[in-house]
Order: C-alpha cells, then structure tokens, then sequence
C-alpha cells in the first residue's frame, strides 16, 4: 500500500507540469487519475484542488460551430461511473 500512495502523490505532483498547458486552465492542487480520456481539453477550466476519479472522460467540443465550455469549481470531487 506504501508503494501505491507514493506512486499516487508522484502523479499528482507531476500530472500539472505534463497534461497543464492542454487545458483552458489547471488550478494547483488539481489531477485526474489515471486512466482518463480528454477530447476538446483546451475549452477545458478546472480550479484548484479538483480531482476527477479514474475511468473519467472530460469531453468539451461546441454545436453548430458556437464554442462550448466545460469548467469545474473550487474543491469539486468526481466520482466517474461506468455504465
């Protein structure tokens, strides 16, 4: 179990200096855990201190040509179900 929280704080730590600069905005404190899916993350805004669960798929992409946005607030918590 050790092992599994060190690789988990590792992530969590590295996921902003590798996935940040795909989304709109990453706020500090914010990951998603692996594995995860993103299409259309630069309309993507996350404040800090989120996290979205393992399995989750972040999709952002407008209708008819009109720009859509996808953002989560302060401290949210994600719970992704798979169905």
């Amino acid at each position: 179990k050790l092992i599994s929280r060190i690789r988990a704080k590792i992530w969590a730590l590295s996921f902003p200096i590798i996935y940040g600069r795909l989304f709109k905005s990453l706020g500090p404190g914010s990951f998603l855990m692996r594995p995860f899916r993103l299409d259309g993350s630069g309309d993507i805004e996350i404040a800090e201190d989120t996290i979205v669960q393992r399995g989750g798929w972040l999709y952002c992409d407008g209708i008819g040509g009109k720009p859509a946005r996808l953002k989560f607030g302060k401290a949210a918590y994600s719970v992704i179900t798979t169905i």
